[in-house]
């Protein structure tokens, strides 16, 4: 970001005052309470003092820019000025204007003009919807906000033009503030504590009964856009429970009828509700077993609509699992015996070795640790939470000495699948297993709350009590999905069903592009990019030319140059409901957050980088803005398989395990003349 830095002698101050009407402006100071006055032109302000005596040897933070102190809360500088400074080795202009506001004597909060052509700035006012917070402190950036930016005062429903910068803030804020300092500040705002309006002055003139009245509307509205982009937080978390209690009370106190009736909309929604984590399979496994035992093809026909009805209307209400919800999981021993263990999500793995080693009465330090199938290990760090659903596919939990680490070695388990296990694949149309792998992973996508991917890019230890583990489950069956592919191609015997399956599984990748599930797509793909699967040769020989066109036509949407360019178009032509290929939204947020800091030295929030990052999760948050609404294809066979088939994936995820199946199946020396595709 450029810095300014300029010198306004006196003279060109008394100049620039002569030749302008002037008026004056009061504000109050908060400590001492006293009253200041200065003359300006219009919304250019001229009676000011140098700030700078001029640049340094280098570009310093955002605050260096050129700033004057007139004895107030808010300052501005011109936008004809073309006064240059030299010192030294710095010569530089400035074109644009800046609000800078500052409370005792510190700057809380500066603003740029945006740059757009189409914005109309007025010579008589300042309005703050034609600047971009650039930097501020968090409250001061909260109560610009609340103050500013929610549209029009007069509609009380909460359905005007909310700026984007709203909803920046909304989607960003654990960055910098957690939950109960937001919640502090949204009281306070109630109750009229705002510094922040004194920065604004209004020529327009309200009874305090207005203001007050206009400023508890403008609150309502950003609860109501709070929970629109981000409603899972509105029954996890208690300080936001409590803050919709108090604001309702207090509504009704203030007799303000109609935000009344929004909150308590919204608090009845918290309140009533119980979570639905499991949903789908509680929904599947009810319904299975009221028809488990009906063999009549139109009573089945007329159950699945039934059951789809009610499934598309569940699905699209799903809620994350919390922090605080408990998981069973197994933990092994060097000897692999395992025993069951009962803990929260949240859980560190000091607290989980704690229990192992009561439970097992062992007095040695011990370590916990992943064994991944091929014989990896990954040591977790005492303070690292969540580890439960960030194990891999095969991978298994140990609590060991540490002397014993190098001795542990793979469960015969973790190997996988020894036979063919594609019975139920072969048997299942293409376009029932892609509506039936779409509607799951509607399910985790809808359960991933926004601010996961805020904790898993910005580091989880980072934001104590929090876990990312409804990302961390679709993440892995993104892996799941590829491994299940060069399986079933690997453990095929016959050269026959090999094409059979590759046909197939280039069949439900089209049916999956149509449902607009680009997850599985993309995983399908890669899975049949697997090294081992590119190895069957004889394979791929057979397949039909048709479908060999079809398959480069897919990877060609997999193309990375130009940052996936071609899938990016794809993608960008698309009306929600989208599954979008979570990983690269995780690699743009990532970029955003290496490349710049989230603090200025002055600790203040750098709001060009949460802009950046929220921009991301916009993009995250319309792709899912509409329900899913899939129509559910001819069921070839009974619900119970298809449900248990889809949501327990037999795989093998040892790559030097494919690499020989492969191999010893299908293998022939390629030529060189042959074109290379994949």
């Amino acid at each position: 970001m450029s810095t300014y830095a300029m010198r306004q002698s006196e003279s060109a101050a008394q100049e620039s005052a002569s030749r302008a009407n002037t008026f004056e402006a009061s504000f109050d100071n908060f400590k001492t309470k006293r009253r200041r006055t200065f003359s300006g032109r219009g919304k250019y302000f001229t009676n000011v003092k140098q700030f700078f005596n001029g640049c340094k040897n280098r570009v310093r933070s955002l605050r260096e820019r050129s700033m004057y102190d007139v004895g107030c809360q808010f300052v501005k500088k011109e936008d004809s000025v073309d006064s240059k400074v030299t010192n030294q080795e710095t010569s530089t202009s400035f074109e644009k204007d800046s609000i800078i506001v500052r409370f005792d004597h510190k700057d809380v909060l500066i603003l740029d003009r945006k740059k757009d052509p189409s914005l109309v700035f007025s010579e008589n006012e300042v309005d703050p919807k034609c600047y971009d917070v650039t930097t501020g402190l968090p409250e001061t950036v909260l109560e610009y906000l609340l103050e500013t930016r929610l549209g029009n005062d007069d509609d009380s429903e909460g359905n005007s033009r909310v700026d984007t910068l709203v909803d920046d803030f909304l989607l960003t804020f654990p960055l910098f503030m957690n939950e109960e300092e937001l919640c502090s500040i949204l009281k306070r705002y109630y109750r009229g504590t705002v510094r922040i309006q004194h920065a604004f002055p209004s020529n327009e003139k309200k009874s305090p009964q207005d203001i007050g009245r206009k400023r508890k509307q403008r609150l309502v509205r950003f609860i109501l856009r709070w929970n629109k982009l981000s409603y899972h937080i509105f029954y996890e978390n208690e300080h936001v429970k409590q803050l919709l209690k108090g604001l309702v009370c207090d509504l009704e106190k203030d007799n303000l009828p109609d935000e009344l009736s929004l909150l308590e909309q919204v608090l009845d929604q918290t309140c009533n509700h119980s979570r639905f984590s499991n949903g789908y399979d509680d929904l599947m496994s009810s319904a299975l077993l009221e028809n488990k035992d009906s063999s009549d093809a139109n009573h089945s026909d007329k159950s699945r609509v039934s059951l789809d009805d009610e499934l598309m209307t569940r699905l699209n209400d799903c809620y994350p699992i919390k922090a605080c919800d408990n998981v069973i999981f197994q933990v092994y021993r060097s000897d692999h015996t395992y025993s069951k263990f009962r803990c929260r999500r949240d859980s560190t793995v000091r607290h989980i070795i704690k229990q192992c080693c009561e439970k097992w009465r062992i007095d040695d330090e011990c370590i916990l640790c992943e064994l991944k199938s091929n014989g990896e290990k990954q040591v977790f760090k005492y303070d690292d939470i969540g580890i439960v659903s960030r194990v891999s596919v095969n991978g298994r939990l140990f609590v060991i000495p540490k002397e014993e680490l190098d001795c542990l070695v793979p469960l015969p388990e973790q190997d996988g699948p020894e036979n063919e296990i594609h019975s139920s694949l072969t048997e299942l149309s293409a376009k029932e297993l892609a509506y039936h792998l779409t509607i799951y992973e509607n399910q985790l996508f809808r359960s991933v709350s926004v601010y996961e991917f805020l904790y898993h890019v910005f580091g989880v230890r980072n934001f104590p009590g929090k876990v990312t583990t409804n990302l961390d489950l679709f993440l892995n069956r993104l892996d799941e999905i590829q491994f299940w592919v060069a399986t079933e191609l690997a453990l095929a015997s016959h050269i026959s069903k090999r094409v059979q399956l590759m046909k197939k599984f280039i069949k439900i990748a089209a049916h999956c592009k149509d449902f607009k599930n680009w997850n599985t797509f993309f995983a399908i793909i890669l899975g049949l990019n697997n090294s081992a699967v590119s190895r069957m040769n004889h394979t791929w020989e057979r397949l039909p030319t048709k479908f060999r066109k079809m398959f480069d036509d897919f990877s060609g949407i997999l193309n990375p140059s130009r940052n996936h360019r071609v899938y990016r178009l794809s993608m960008g032509s698309l009306d929600p409901p989208i599954i979008p290929f979570l990983p690269l939204f995780i690699k743009d947020m990532t970029f955003a957050h290496e490349g710049s800091e989230t603090l200025t030295n002055d600790q203040l929030v750098n709001f060009t980088k949460m802009r950046l990052v929220a921009s991301t999760l916009r993009l995250i948050q319309f792709c899912r803005s509409n329900p899913l609404t899939v129509d559910p294809p001819t069921i070839s066979k009974g619900l119970r398989e298809v449900y248990k088939y889809v949501r327990q994936l037999q795989v093998i995820d040892n790559q030097e395990r494919l690499d020989q199946l492969a191999l010893d199946t299908d293998f022939k020396p390629s030529s060189p003349t042959k074109s290379q595709t994949l």
